[in-house]
């Protein structure tokens, strides 16, 4: 959130959200926003809580609004080995806590179910260490 700021600060019609709890409604209005995006956290979070925040989602954001979800998945050969070094490991004290693996078919559906319509994912992609690990969605709900 902090480089984000920096990086728009000459932007007038950005406003800034943290949320640091599972709400059952995020504290915005409905349709209020063009852009949610969510990188680094719903990775963290079960499969019932991402379809909640993808029902949530459908609610803030207006009419061919966007949404960036970053997801673990083991489906590419670097989030297969990240899963199976977290099944031989288990979770330790150094890490956040657990990481949840959500096939893409299953994203793409509880996406569907909220009203988001998948444009792009980044499955198949090389050249970044999240895109080759994880994967991201541009999600879109329709006007």
């Amino acid at each position: 959130l902090r480089l984000c700021r920096k990086n728009l600060k000459h932007f007038s019609n950005v406003e800034y959200c943290t949320i640091t709890i599972t709400p059952q409604q995020i504290s915005l209005g409905d349709g209020l926003l063009d852009l949610l995006y969510s990188f680094d956290t719903l990775v963290h979070l079960d499969q019932r809580t991402v379809d909640r925040y993808f029902m949530e989602a459908v609610r803030l954001l207006r009419p061919g609004g966007r949404m960036v979800a970053h997801l673990a998945t083991h489906e590419t050969e670097a989030g297969w080995k990240h899963f199976m070094e977290s099944v031989a490991g288990g979770i330790t004290a150094l890490q956040f806590g657990s990481f949840e693996y959500i096939d893409s078919h299953a994203v793409i559906r509880m996406a569907n179910k909220a009203g988001l319509k998948c444009l792009e994912t980044s499955l198949g992609r090389l050249g970044n260490f999240y895109y080759e690990r994880d994967a991201v969605y541009l999600l879109e709900k329709p006007a």
